[in-house]
């Protein structure tokens, strides 16, 4: 192949691989809070997007924002766990092939997918009931720990909080 073909060529790959390295994270809405009639259309208009980064959490350790979720908290119900309204916090996605309770231990707080609403919940786990399922908390106003309305199932767990952006 002469020159003149492989040049345009390679210039549009690279100009791909460029592209899709740099596309935007996107940054989903998860409600801190009582769970409002609120459509999934409604929650996901608050999405929004930023760029791929390398967060320097110690002189020594570093966090890749592509290898999580990036949650905007809608709500105050995580504030006594350091977890502010409208603050940004780093989920670290569930893997489906690891057993659940390996990943996941009492009083993390947890990204819940509520499937019947098509929307995102921030919850804290605090045990399990004799169906294995999910017994989670968020807090009042006051400070007091309110357990949640209804359980929820292991598979609806998205991730597990890890960071937050103050």
């Amino acid at each position: 192949m002469s020159l003149q073909i492989c040049l345009p060529i390679v210039a549009i790959l690279l100009l791909v691989v460029y592209v899709l390295l740099n596309r935007p994270q996107k940054i989903i809405v998860a409600d801190a809070g009582p769970t409002r009639e609120l459509t999934a259309k409604e929650q996901r208009k608050n999405d929004s997007y930023a760029h791929y980064s390398t967060i320097k959490l110690q002189p020594d350790k570093t966090l890749q924002t592509r290898d999580y979720i990036m949650v905007k908290v809608d709500g105050k119900c995580m504030e006594p766990r350091g977890i502010k309204d409208k603050c940004i916090v780093y989920v670290k996605p569930l893997d489906k092939n690891i057993y659940f309770k390996k990943q996941v231990k009492l009083e993390d707080v947890l990204l819940i997918y509520l499937h019947d609403k098509g929307v995102y919940k921030l919850r804290i786990l605090q045990n399990y009931d004799n169906e294995k399922q999910l017994i989670t908390y968020r807090y009042m106003n006051n400070g007091e720990k309110h357990i949640s309305s209804r359980t929820h199932n292991p598979n609806d767990v998205v991730g597990v909080v890890k960071y937050i952006k103050e």
